[in-house]
Order: structure tokens, then sequence, then C-alpha cells
């Protein structure tokens, strides 16, 4: 499959070596010359999300070797491996944009950039390989998965993310033990002209909430929160002498993510924190090429995130009953039960005259829900039923019941009663009669249920009542019967008429006028079901209460994210750009001699002939600020705008 490589060796000795490998290819591989230049793309931020990694290849090309052969229809068929020193630095595959023949020069370079994949995240869809949509809640680890998915490259995935909600342990990934609603992710999954979002604003949305990125670093994908890889450096040893200064981290390490066995394999543990300084003090990697400079950026003092709200499109799986075996499919049926199932779907009641005029059907329920509904008060939902009876066979009956904190209230046909009791869908009063209809020989009912109290719901279905037998006539030759064809709820809105929150933290006293661009998540915490948005444990409570490793706290996630961005620009921040004579990590913090502080690289390139490596390092920092930040959360009805510094 390597169609062609190169080697070489640089001024410092180090051994290079690059592999372009085509799909389908079998031939003999083919060495030629060139050389290799790895960078990252510039971030304006240390929290931009995407921390996209390159080559850029430069191909000794001639008449008889022009490699034209490397275009092709799908752009991702061309791969490249990177080596230093035998070891892995990164993958890719090669955009072929640079490809061309000189017809006036015998022999020319050619210039092809190989891209990591992030940089298309933008143009694909959030969609499975055959095009169809997700359905369901996943977990934020199968969602990032899925993304990274569209990419082609398949790479195992480490992820480090210091925070934490009540259903996850620190041995524990929190992104395997947190899920969301992929309805969130859908636009209109019911019109004829869908609009899904795409794998950016997917995985951005997910990664922001945390203060997270992703990169691709020894051609591995690496999650994780720039504040949970600083803090360990800042804490580590000291003593070091050389380029290496402790600060290591471990990572959650999924080794082949998107084959047979997709889950977490090892714990891996990872240098973060290096120094350099001046040649003359005897440093190396060190500075060179005279081009250092250091500029200064105003600390951060307010920052707001915005959780628009939206409804789900619905609050139950599986309306029609289908499947009823696997006890995942929305709904467990009783092992005592009456009804069938024609067709697969629904549920059917006959009545047997022949059989005993006395029979009643079974007195307990014959489905419930396998997932109650968490709803909060005020919420408006409604239930949609379609459904038939005939004959002897009197009524339906469902217990609709909501309980919280050893409170359990009953929907009835009066409204809510704190005494057990069943809502009988048959009995119409005029106003619910208004709202059914009759097609096709079958009702088809909405009935709108207005939440009391916060709590969870259940829905159970019991078989028909049936008119007492003194009441029946002999007809040995009919059966009456009832089926419901197809039960859903559906939120319908809230008695608070709000369309999202927005979560602020502010330093207090303000040490800058700077004030950080709001940005707008998908995610947030939340007390009900209805919202599209919400986050769910994986023992499918609301997620609600989290903190920070070696925190005793309990905050919303968005309030911790907040705080985070004060924290990690809280001080006039040091940027120092310049060049650099040796190889440096490009996900590491790094100590410059002399130089207070931590710095973050934002860009970065290593030129590998010549052993430099030019980049640019955002100073950034940890401090706790008790009692300095301040944060609120307002809920709203427009617009987010961005926060203003008072005092």
């Amino acid at each position: 499959m390597i169609k062609y490589y190169f080697e070489y060796t640089n001024v410092v000795e180090d051994f290079f070596r690059v592999e372009i490998l085509v799909e389908g290819y079998s031939g003999a591989s083919t060495e030629i010359q060139g050389t290799a230049t790895l960078e990252m793309g510039s971030n304006n931020s240390v929290l931009n999300p995407f921390r996209c990694m390159a080559l850029k290849l430069d191909l000794d090309a001639n008449v008889n070797l022009n490699f034209t052969d490397l275009y092709t229809e799908n752009e991702t068929d061309v791969r490249v491996n990177f080596y230093r020193n035998n070891q892995l630095l990164y993958k890719g595959f090669i955009k072929p944009d640079g490809i061309y023949a000189d017809f006036v020069n015998d022999n020319w370079i050619i210039s092809l950039d190989s891209i990591d994949g992030l940089g298309i995240l933008e143009n694909l869809r959030f969609v499975k390989e055959n095009g169809t949509f997700y359905t369901g809640f996943m977990t934020e680890l199968d969602i990032i998965r899925a993304c990274l998915y569209r990419t082609t490259m398949r790479l195992p995935i480490n992820t480090r993310i210091q925070v934490f909600h009540e259903d996850v342990s620190g041995v524990q990934n929190v992104l395997d033990r947190t899920k969301l609603n992929t309805e969130r992710f859908v636009k209109d999954v019911e019109s004829s002209d869908v609009e899904v979002m795409d794998c950016a604003e997917v995985l951005k949305s997910i990664l922001d909430k945390y203060n997270a990125v992703v990169q691709q670093y020894n051609g591995e994908w690496y999650i994780y929160r720039p504040i949970d890889i600083f803090l360990p450096s800042l804490d580590a040893e000291s003593n070091f002498t050389g380029f290496y200064q402790g600060g290591r981290v471990s990572f959650f390490r999924y080794g082949s993510p998107f084959v047979s066995y997709p889950y977490f394999s090892v714990k891996k543990t990872l240098p973060t924190k290096y120094k350099i300084g001046s040649n003359i003090d005897g440093f190396y990697p060190h500075h060179v090429n005279e081009n250092q400079r250091i500029e200064i950026e105003g600390a951060v003092s307010a920052f707001r995130v915005k959780y628009k709200y939206g409804l789900v499109k619905k609050l139950t799986i599986n309306k029609y009953f289908e499947n009823l075996s696997n006890p995942y499919n929305g709904w467990i049926r009783n092992s005592h039960n009456d009804f069938t199932q024609p067709s697969g779907k629904g549920l059917r009641w006959e009545l047997e005259y022949q059989r005993n005029p006395r029979w009643q059907f079974n007195s307990s329920y014959e489905v419930r829900l396998r997932d109650k509904i968490i709803v909060e008060e005020a919420d408006n939902i409604q239930l949609n039923l379609e459904y038939f009876i005939s004959g002897k066979i009197e009524t339906l009956k469902l217990l609709i019941k909501l309980s919280a904190s050893g409170i359990e209230r009953y929907y009835t046909n009066t409204g809510w009663k704190d005494t057990l009791g069943y809502y009988y869908p048959s009995n119409f009063s005029e106003v619910e009669y208004r709202r059914s209809r009759i097609e096709e020989n079958r009702s088809l009912y909405e009935m709108p249920i207005n939440i009391p109290l916060n709590g969870e719901l259940d829905i159970q279905i019991f078989a028909p009542e049936v008119i007492p037998n003194t009441q029946w006539l002999e007809e040995p030759d009919y059966r009456d019967w009832a089926q419901v064809y197809a039960l859903d709820i559906t939120p319908v809105g809230s008695d608070n008429e709000y369309d999202g929150e927005s979560h602020t933290a502010l330093r207090k006293p303000a040490n800058s006028s700077n004030v950080e661009d709001s940005i707008e998540v998908f995610n947030g915490d939340m007390d009900s079901d209805i919202y599209v948005g919400v986050m769910k444990r994986l023992d499918g409570e609301n997620t609600k209460n989290w903190h920070r490793q070696g925190k005793s706290e309990q905050k919303e996630l968005l309030e911790i994210m907040v705080e985070d961005r004060i924290r990690l620009q809280n001080k006039p921040q040091k940027v120092f750009s310049g060049d650099v004579f040796g190889y440096v990590p490009s996900l590491s913090f790094i100590i410059i001699n002399n130089l207070d502080g931590l710095f973050y690289p934002i860009s970065y390139s290593f030129d590998t002939i010549n052993n430099i490596c030019k980049f640019e390092l955002n100073e950034i920092f940890g401090d706790e600020l008790e009692n300095e930040i301040d944060y609120n959360k307002t809920y709203d009805r427009g617009n987010v705008i961005k926060p203003t510094i008072e005092g």
C-alpha cells in the first residue's frame, strides 16, 4: 500500500521518514526525494477547540516522476505517515491541489499539503456512513467518535476531562458516562429538506462546554482541557535540569476506536512540560535567528455563554409498540398479558364469549414505559393516542403517575389527584370530545397535560375494561375487540416563556476592559426531558451537579465553563513568538528560561531539515480566584449580548 517514501537526516542527524500510501495500490514502493514541515494552524485563542495539524511536503519531480498519479477523485485515498527517529508524529491525507506538471523545466519542486481532517468537518454532515441519521441518545464519546470517523482518520482516541457529575468517579471517563439526544443535532428530521448540523458544529459544542480542545499528536487524537494539563505541569517537580521538566498527565486511551472492540483499553501517560532557553546558557532546544519577541495581551474580565433551548419532538420512543421482546425498545411488556400484535404492531384485545362468559382481561398493566420522563413544574406536554374500541369493551385504561420525593400524583379525567386513579380515554368530556376525531374506524386523541411539580412521569397501559357480563348478549360468532395503534408523548412548551439561558462570569474587581466574545452551546443541565439539549447520566437521570477534580463544589457545567475561562486568562498575558533550534512537541506547556510563567502553543511549525521550531506561545493561568468571580445565570427571551464590566 506504500507507493512512495523518502528518508533523510537533518543538521543534527535526526532521521525522518515519510510514507505516501494510496488506497488499492499493491505494487512495489518507490523511493523519492523530498522534505517535510509539520505545522499547526494559527489559533486566535488557547481554547479554540480545533488545533488542526498539517504536513507540508516538498517533493522533487521530473518529467518521468510528476506525481499526477496521486490525484484521485476521493481526496482521502492518498495517506501520509510521518516519522522522526522512528516515532510516528503525524498521519493525514494529501490534498491534490498542488499537483502539476511543468512543461518548461525537466526538474521542479511540487509542494503538497497533507491535512489531518479536522478542517473538513465543517463540510461533512453529522450522519452515519450510509447517510442515515443518528437517533436516540448517544454518549458524548460515541458522538465524538462518530465525528472524527468522518475525517476517515481512524486513529486511537485519548481523552482527559477532569470535570465530573455525580455519576462519574475520578477513574471513569465523563465523556463515556454522559449522554446527549442526537435530535439536538438534526434540525428537522421529518422535513423533505432535512438540515443536519455539520460535524464541526456538533464536535465544537461538546468541546466548548468543557473548555476542551482536540488535536492530533503522534498519530493519535487527543481531547483535553488545557487547564487540566496546565495545572499538573504547574505543580510538577522543579528539579529537572534538562529539556523535559516533568508534568506527566494520564489519558484514557481508546485504541482502534472504530473497529471490533471500541472501548477503553489502557491509561496512557504523556509528558507535557518542557523548558527552552538560550544557547549561551546551555539550553537545547534553544533560541535561534534573533527573532524572539514578547507582546502583552490584556486579561479577560468577563465571559458569557448562551444555551438556547429547543423542544424534543417526542418524549417516548416506539410509538407503535414494535419488537416488544427487546427491553430497550421503549416499553416493558408484562409477562402476564392479554394482548396480541397484528403485523407485529399495536396492542389488540379480543373478547372470547365462547371461552367463558364471565371472563375479564388481566387486571395489572400490559405495558409500561421503560424509562420514566423527567419533568418540571409548568411543563406542558401532550398525550397522543390512536385507538379503537367496540361492543362490550367499555373503555381503555391508562395510569399516568407523577412521582417526586415521596409524593405521588395521578392524572385522571378530572385532573391531578393525590390518590390512586386512572385515565379513561373513551369517557370524553365535551372539551375532550372536540379534541378527538374519528378516522378510518379509529379515534385520534390529543390530551394536553400541565405538570404541577418537578418529578418523574410514568405511563402504564392497562387492558380495557369490559361491560359487566350481566349486560352481555349471546353472540357466539362475533368478537368485540379493542386496539391501541399508537401512543406517544410530545412536549408543548412551558408556562415559563424562556427560549434559553445565559451563564456569565465577571472578574471582581475587574482588572481589564477585555470581554471575550459570547458563544452558544447546544446542551446544558436541565430539570426536564422536554428540552432537546438535556444531558443524561448512564443511569437515565439528568445531570445536575458537577465538580472539578479535587474541588468540593456542586455547580452546573456551564457555570464551571465560564469561570474557567476567566481563570485561564485572569491576568495580562505574555505572548512569545520566535524560532527555537530543536524539536519541541506541539502538545506541551513550555517554560522559557528567565521568563516567568507557563506557555502554551497557539501556532506551530517544525522545519525538519533545519531543525527549527517556529511558534507563538500564549501564557495561561490557573489561579482559583476564590471570591473574585461573580457568576450569574439569567433566562433569555431574545438574542444573547456581550456582558458588560461593572466597576
